[in-house]
């Protein structure tokens, strides 16, 4: 491998240096955006040398100078773009182009040119913005890298900067709701989906049961046929071993086959499938889990297997192998072609799949088999000194494996001698590579010699095998210098392969075929697990034991376990994340030590000021973090082919989404950011001089610390979070049920039966109500007595009492409004209504219980309200019936204030202090000094009101004025949703000054919303 100290010094220096050179490539112009290169007016002829390479076009040169890029012709300069104005350099490397897109406002423009050797340009211009970088050249550079397909370059690229091929006709991008996408998660990793232990993969020995033996069998439970009165016996286990054999059925054997001991219950070729429909309840507890198969004749059976999902995937593979070219199956991930794939045009249809060689020769290039023919008695067995001597290999004849020659043909893709270092000496040695599509994926696999292959070979000789659905790019050039010509990269997650072909274009071949493989086992998953152990430096979970190496992160399909190592050497899970859960990863260098950051979701709804932040320390950080980076690409691709079986085709249950677009990072080393789901709140750029003792110990933030918040997590939910059924993370309101109307507990009255009046009534006591009325203030904001009720009576009068009831979670509210008859008459056309105003609330009122109402009795009507932006102003509740026939309306002050949609924020001291400073621009913030009304001036009275009332979640640790200042933090939730689908919330931070001698208050409000600080202002105000 090298070593990488001495080689970052280099690049470093090379970096440093590459600024005062200027570097010409010879290029053929291929496309551009109108305007963007003036039209040719004097073509020139493409030397023949360079049309040997890049072919016939419009001959161009590229020029990478100290800080631009430009494009000449005939000596006349067509374009120049700073490196600060490139907003994307993306790249083909399967057809050695780039495009370039310039960092511009309107329609996209951009050029895309061929190169003789896009590696070498993709690595300059990797060099040359880091050395501008480094230098301080004033240049702002905010471009990004993107690549098409699975070619990489010396430096790894992130698995979100790829463009990969499409194996659906949806378009890309889009994802079903994260909500939906987490749950799916869950049940897959508590049920058949769960990982198997390291190197433990279920996969691959199906895989090489289709090799050896040309399909899969599983064991059955129970079988019947639906219909018949074994359906009735499910529970029943079957006396005999019962199996379901699967086969692509094209070698002398029927696709499936059904057989209880040594009898064959059913056998069907893939022409007599009608219809297949998997039931995968696992991780609901469920045994009868399976697979239900409709025959022509032999009508529908459904098989009780245990191993429900690898038996699922078996069958999509060769339902869609058979069934092609037709649409495979919807949602199905084996066995499926590529439909488009991603150029710097953009999306085109797939091209004809690359022809393998099915051929097979010796090591000097004997034909030993054409394809379905077998030669003998020419060819040799690759052999040693040694070897001979034991084992007394000579030319010989080659006697096929019977069994294996039937389906050989069916499974091979491509097959060939390899160069693979390995041996005592560390030798490049031949190696006889066969790739293979199965059931479970394609492998690549390599064996001392043909005659150790499963064709000539009863027993599994594999030396080694090479997962491709594990494969996170490839190398067309091997970046190591100690390789023979020809040599290419294959970089799985696990390590990375160096093989050598024998000539350039058998080594262009296997890249076209194994890139192809690759491609359509993009929705391919590993299923076993990754295990890494850690140090835990910050845990606000508080279940993992910090500073000790006692905790591992296993990562698989759905997502991370986090576990807790017993003395046993037992790994015990604590919490899991799914992938959705995931809002951004860092890696961090300090000291000469890695580790890697990760912050977390908390809340159902995914808000990005509810997460929590961990911080591993593991010398492993780089692979973890690509380990995450693969599965949450291989996780989105798996819910994007999901959406196929989905009815909707719209939007509106979709999230529009790419993986390119759930990631920012800034390309310039192997450890940058990738931020999911948002703006980032915490300033991650000086994460490299970090000192050892800041992970030990918390330190007052200083001046001079360069990172404000690297260390500092929210705290774990309040015990009242927890328990409050509308918290995040809590179940969504209960529908209201029949017996809604009869609940008038919150009405708290007597039935007077006053004489009706003699005139019609219109009422309007909104102003009234909010200037003082105190049943309002008990259920707005709270008062001296029934603070902060969640119902009560609102109003009443001669005629009719208002109550209502109301809960709230997050952006949304539950409001039931309840009306009793005082009157001693009937009341009928009873409804309630809603003025929204200026408040921007969204609503819904539900049909009352009852029109009609006698005396004393009570009807209730559901409203339902989502705040979407923020408001001051005041909800109108208008209560309208008829009473003897004259009609009347009440108009009063709904108690939905906007600090009903507040939540707490928990911060650290370091966090608060850096967002109080970041809101410190003029207008936003609100400051006023009170008298002390409802209470002593103290923190005793004012503390519990502040997270009671207005939920604010007060930050201990923060300069407190010896106890006489009180800081916290809220958040106001709104159900508008920005660009990335995600809802809109305002952060709101407070400082409270209490001078309990003279008895008041000082209270200071900042939010990004100018109004917003003077309404909370107002609202605490109210309280104290």
């Amino acid at each position: 491998m090298g070593n990488r100290t001495s080689t970052a010094r280099d690049e470093a220096a090379a970096a440093q240096s590459i600024g005062h050179f200027d570097h010409n490539y010879d290029a053929i112009l291929i496309d551009q955006s109108a305007g963007m290169v003036e039209a040719c007016t004097d073509r020139k002829e493409v030397p023949a040398a360079v049309k040997r390479l890049l072919g016939d076009g419009r001959y161009v040169e590229l020029v990478m100078k100290f800080d631009t890029v430009q494009l000449v012709e005939n000596q006349k300069t067509l374009l120049t773009i700073p490196y600060s104005g490139v907003k994307t350099l993306e790249w083909d490397h399967s057809c050695s182009s780039v495009k370039i897109t310039a960092n511009t406002a309107g329609e996209e423009s951009f050029v895309v040119v061929k190169v003789g050797n896009s590696l070498e340009l993709e690595n300059e211009a990797k060099l040359r913005i880091r050395g501008l970088s480094r230098q301080g050249s004033g240049q702002q550079l905010n471009l990004t890298f993107a690549y098409c397909g699975t070619y990489a370059g010396p430096t790894k690229p992130k698995p979100f900067q790829r463009k990969r091929a499409n194996l659906s006709t949806r378009p890309q991008g889009k994802l079903p709701p994260l909500a939906l996408m987490r749950d799916l998660a869950i049940a897959r990793h508590t049920g058949s989906g769960a990982p198997t232990r390291a190197n433990g993969s279920k996969r691959v020995v199906h895989a090489l049961q289709h090799i050896h033996r040309g399909g899969n069998t599983f064991t059955v439970l129970h079988a019947y046929q639906k219909g018949t009165a074994a359906e009735h016996q499910q529970g029943e286990l079957h006396e005999f071993e019962s199996k379901l054999a699967l086969s692509c059925g094209t070698h002398e054997q029927p696709g499936l086959v059904y057989a209880e001991g040594q009898q064959v219950k059913l056998s069907h070729g893939w022409d007599d499938v009608q219809g297949w429909v998997v039931h995968d309840k696992v991780h609901a507890g469920e045994m009868n889990s399976g697979v239900e198969i409709t025959f022509r004749g032999s009508g529908t059976w459904f098989f009780i297997v245990l191993d429900v999902l690898h038996l699922k995937d078996a069958i999509e593979h060769f339902w869609n192998r058979h069934r092609a070219p037709q649409p495979p199956k919807p949602q199905s991930t084996h066995g499926r072609d590529i439909v488009t794939v991603t150029t710097l045009h953009g999306e085109i249809k797939a091209p004809p799949k690359p022809v393998g060689d099915l051929e097979i020769t010796d090591e000097v290039g004997t034909l030993v088999r054409s394809s379905g023919t077998a030669h003998g008695g020419v060819a040799k067995r690759k052999s040693t000194i040694i070897g001979s001597m034991v084992k007394g290999k000579k030319p010989t004849g080659w006697q096929e494996n019977e069994r294996v020659r039937k389906h050989w043909d069916s499974v091979v893709v491509h097959q060939g001698w390899l160069l693979k270092k390995g041996g005592l000496a560390k030798s490049w040695i031949k190696r006889y590579a066969v790739l293979y599509r199965t059931a479970m994926g394609h492998f690549l696999c390599y064996y001392a010699d043909f005659a150790k292959s499963p064709l000539y070979h009863e027993e599994e000789r594999e030396r080694r095998i090479i997962d491709l659905c594990k494969v996170t790019f490839v190398r067309p050039v091997s970046n190591h210098d100690d390789v023979p010509p020809n040599s290419f990269d294959i970089c799985t997650i696990e390590r990375e392969w160096t093989l050598s072909a024998e000539s350039k274009a058998s080594m262009q071949r296997w890249l076209q075929i194994v890139t192809r493989a690759i491609d359509e086992d993009t929705a391919i998953v590993p299923d076993d697990e990754l295990v890494f152990t850690v140090k835990p430096r910050v845990d606000p979970s508080q279940q993992l034991v910090k500073n000790e190496y006692s905790t591992a992160l296993k990562v698989s399909a759905s997502g991370v376990s986090v576990c807790a190592v017993t003395a046993a050497d037992e790994l015990v899970e604590r919490f899991f994340w799914c992938y959705t859960d995931f809002f951004k990863w860092s890696i961090l260098h300090h000291s000469g030590k890695t580790g890697l950051q990760v912050s977390v979701f908390t809340s159902a709804d995914f808000d990005v000021k509810d997460r929590h932040e961990f911080l591993f320390r593991t010398r492993d950080a780089v692979k973890l973090a690509t380990a995450i980076e693969f599965y949450i690409e291989k996780f989105m691709s798996i819910m994007h082919l999901y959406l196929e079986g989905t009815d909707n085709s719209g939007t509106s249950q979709e999230l529009n989404m790419g993986a390119s677009e759930m990631a920012t990072n800034n390309l310039l080393g192997e450890d940058d950011m990738l931020a999911l789901g948002g703006e980032d709140d915490d300033d991650q750029t000086g994460t490299k001089i970090t000192q050892e003792d800041q992970l030990l110990e918390k330190q007052p933030a200083s001046p001079t610390q360069g990172i404000l918040d690297l260390f500092t997590v929210p705290s774990a939910p309040s015990s009242s979070q927890v328990n409050d059924p509308f918290a995040p993370g809590a179940l969504p309101p209960k529908p209201p049920t029949d017996h809604l109307a009869d609940d008038v507990s919150a009405l708290s009255m007597e039935t007077g039966f006053p004489p009706a009046s003699a005139a019609p009534v219109r009422s309007d006591v909104v102003e009234e109500m909010t200037l003082g009325d105190a049943k309002f203030d008990a259920l707005a904001v709270g008062a001296a007595e029934g603070a902060n009720r969640m119902k009560g009576v609102l109003y009443e009068d001669p005629h009719v009492a208002v109550a209502i009831e109301h809960d709230y979670r997050g952006s949304e509210g539950r409001v039931t409004v309840r009306v009793a008859n005082k009157c001693s008459t009937p009341i009928d056309s009873l409804r309630s209504d809603l003025d929204a105003g200026e408040t921007g609330l969204r609503y819904e009122f539900g049909a009352p219980s009852s029109t009609s109402l006698q005396p004393g009795e009570a009807a209730a009507q559901l409203l339902m309200l989502e705040c979407m932006k923020p408001f001051d102003a005041v909800a109108a509740l208008v209560v309208s019936f008829r009473s003897q026939g004259v009609p009347y309306e009440v108009r009063l002050a709904l108690p939905c204030v906007f600090t009903k949609f507040l939540e707490p924020v928990q911060l650290s001291p370091n966090v608060f202090v850096q967002r109080w400073a970041t809101l410190g621009a003029p207008g936003l913030e609100h400051m006023v000094t009170f008298a002390a009304t409802a209470g002593s001036a103290n923190a005793a009275f004012a503390k519990p009101r502040l997270a009671d009332l207005v939920r604010v979640a007060v930050v201990d640790g923060v300069d407190d004025g010896g106890g006489s200042i009180l800081s916290g933090a809220t958040a106001l939730r709104t159900g508008t949703v920005n660009a990335g689908g995600e809802k809109i919330s305002v952060g709101c931070l407070i400082r409270l000054e209490m001078n309990e001698a003279a008895g008041a208050f000082r209270l200071t409000v900042r939010t990004a919303v100018p109004h917003v600080s003077t309404a909370l202002a107002e609202a605490i105000q109210k309280l104290l």
